[in-house]
This record gives C-alpha cells, structure tokens and sequence, in this order.
C-alpha cells in the first residue's frame, strides 16, 4: 500500500505536463470503464462460474 507522505512527495515532484497526460490518461480509464465495465465484468462473471462448474 502506498502512504500518503508517498503520494504526497510524487505529487510535488510531479511536472505540469506529466500531471496533465496523467490527468488525460485517467478520464480515458474512466471513459473506457464506463463503456465497457459491464461487458468485461460479465465475461469475467461467465468464467469464474464456468471454473466453478468444471471444478477448478
């Protein structure tokens, strides 16, 4: 688990323009997660069940 203190120090030592790209990568994750969450937690649910049905 990463610390506050850890964080905190990144943050400072973070330039505004790898700030931003980290800032524009993340809206993308959430982009990508909102389109697709559903889908992917499905097939991941599909799996898990068809595991447990073969007895693994």
């Amino acid at each position: 688990m990463v610390t506050e203190e850890v964080v905190e120090k990144y943050d400072r030592e973070m330039d505004r323009r790898t700030r931003q790209n980290l800032e524009r990568f993340a809206e993308f994750m959430a982009r990508m997660i909102e389109k697709y969450g559903h889908k992917v937690l499905a097939e991941m649910e599909r799996e898990e069940a068809e595991k447990k049905q073969n007895g693994h």
